[in-house]
């Protein structure tokens, strides 16, 4: 298994098996989606059925006090089952 560590800090965790595979993905949903150019760690492509995105220290901040100053009646509400 290897991991690529990009030019832009970005460590790519591969999985064991298909990298070829893998790589077009990444390049697929960097193309589509600007992927690599976002404030993020680390991207886990090991399991096969998800993909993990590890955000910066600083984009994780941001992140938890922008869903802090939410409303909290914007919070999902349970199901009610009938």
């Amino acid at each position: 298994r290897w991991d690529l560590k990009l030019e832009n800090g970005i460590t790519v965790k591969l999985p064991e098996d298909g990298e070829d595979q893998a790589i077009a993905e990444l390049v697929r949903m960097d193309r589509d989606n600007g992927l690599l150019t976002r404030d993020i760690a680390a991207v886990d492509m090991r399991l096969s059925d998800r993909l993990v995105v590890q955000l910066t220290p600083e984009a994780a901040t941001q992140r938890e006090a922008t869903l802090n100053e939410k409303p909290q009646n914007l919070k999902r509400k349970p199901e009610t089952k009938i």
